[in-house]
């Protein structure tokens, strides 16, 4: 049985989202040779994502850029010593006289590229020293969760960074 790090990326609806952003190109008086490029920005947008789950005693992480998922990595959980924790502060004084603008910003890109950026990092250690980014986010309840699961199935030491 596999279990997914959370947010699961909820494909369908990227896709379904991605054909809505598509329907004014079609529709577009754009010459057929610059619909292609346009497509580029919504298809990285809402195609690029991160899967990671624990399944039979190893970690798999996986991007997906545009839509193509690009190579699985599998981590034995038995070669993993240490998951490591990481929290950067990146609010300013400044973004909270922006009546929340800066909450909303923060959670639409954790749904849309939540790989791009977050101040939660969660990183697993093998014995050789290999540090590996597993999630990235600003959801502390996320972030909990995805702690407690990794250091569940792994049963090792977390430590802050």
């Amino acid at each position: 049985m596999s279990t997914a790090l959370k947010p699961e990326p909820q494909i369908w609806l990227r896709r379904i989202l991605f054909v809505v952003a598509m329907i004014p190109l079609l529709f577009s008086s754009m010459s057929w040779y610059v619909k292609p490029v346009a497509a580029v920005m919504p298809a990285f947008l809402l195609g690029s994502y991160r899967l990671a789950y624990v399944s039979e005693g190893s970690l798999y992480l996986q991007m997906v850029v545009m839509f193509l998922p690009l190579r699985l990595r599998r981590y034995p959980l038995n070669r993993i010593v240490a998951i490591e924790t990481k929290w950067t502060d990146a609010a300013h004084a400044g973004w909270f006289l922006m009546f929340g603008l800066y909450w909303l910003w923060c959670r639409l890109f954790d749904w849309l590229v939540p790989w791009m950026g977050g101040s939660y990092e969660l990183w697993v250690r093998s014995a050789k020293g290999k540090r590996v980014l597993v999630w990235q986010g600003n959801s502390d309840e996320i972030y909990q969760e995805n702690l407690e699961l990794l250091h569940g199935a792994a049963g090792v030491p977390i430590e802050p960074t």
